[in-house]
């Protein structure tokens, strides 16, 4: 089993200072992981990236996850190959193949079906690795980020990190609506892929999940209750609720005792929360530092 690994996603910025402030706040709890996810309305993660780096010393750093579909391959690669130099090559690489058409129609760019959008980020990742290998002496860590069959399937071949959000579209609702994938579901498809890379010239991928959400309370039973209301549209029952990898809730002790047994379970060791649980989450990360 691979020891615990923490990350923090930020979601937003804010000035110069906050950034500043955060990043260092976040290395300052031990989370090992720097992420800013790649989307329309919020930071671009490159400049924000090299920015926590400057201020940063131990925190690997990855976009969480890029839109393949946003980039040329090519300028894409300027892209990581600077930032990686500028922060003392800690930067990783998360990459996924868009799954908000809004924000394809916003951008002007043409949204396609799943496969094709998944046959362009196998392609984006295949020119990367030829692009970068003659400017960086490394190649940076590969997150591919996915819910889809096929995306998972490419993520087993190639990714050194597989990234599972535990979330889906929700079919007829407005872009961005989303519920939670049943905690069974989840647990099989992590057990599944991490095999089959395995199975793939004896590869050993690191499962991560995105915590959709994180509250500390007098008891798992308590938590519960208080995801209730905002989370009602997934009709988990209260066993799925407290089972569920991408919620953690409950004491200290409790959420330490969940995600040894998720490990145990399915072998998911790595985890990153939002920014806005950061605070509340860095006793656990505390708690299982080094295990």
């Amino acid at each position: 089993m691979g020891a615990f690994r923490f990350g923090v996603s930020f979601r937003s910025t804010g000035d110069r200072q906050h950034w500043i402030a955060a990043c260092r706040r976040a290395e300052e709890l031990g989370y090992a992981e720097i992420a800013v996810p790649d989307h329309l309305g919020a930071p671009a993660p490159f400049p924000a990236l090299a920015v926590a780096g400057a201020v940063t010393d131990h925190p690997r750093l990855v976009p969480f996850v890029l839109n393949a579909a946003f980039y040329n391959p090519a300028l894409l690669a300027r892209d990581i190959v600077t930032t990686s130099e500028l922060t003392g090559h800690r930067l990783d690489i998360g990459i996924g193949a868009g799954h908000m058409k809004a924000e394809f129609d916003k951008a002007g760019l043409p949204w396609q079906p799943a496969a094709e959008r998944i046959a362009r980020l196998e392609r984006t990742i295949d020119e990367l690795r030829d692009l970068l290998a003659a400017d960086l002496p490394e190649p940076p860590g590969l997150t591919i980020g996915g819910n889809s069959e096929a995306v998972l399937a490419l993520a087993a071949r190639k990714a050194d990190v597989i990234a599972f959000s535990g979330a889906t579209q929700i079919a007829g609702r407005p872009p961005g609506t989303f519920t939670l994938v049943p905690p069974e579901e989840l647990t099989r498809a992590i057990t599944r892929v991490t095999s089959a890379a395995k199975e793939h010239e004896g590869r050993t991928v690191e499962a991560n999940m995105l915590v959709q959400d994180v509250r500390l309370a007098e008891s798992t039973r308590s938590a519960i209750a208080e995801w209730r209301g905002p989370l009602s549209l997934t009709g988990f029952t209260d066993e799925q609720f407290a089972t569920a990898p991408q919620l953690l809730g409950g004491t200290v002790s409790e959420i330490v005792d969940r995600l040894e047994a998720l490990r145990a379970e399915c072998g998911l060791s790595s985890f990153t929360v939002f920014d806005s649980a950061m605070e509340d989450f860095a006793p656990v990360v505390r708690a299982l530092a080094g295990r």
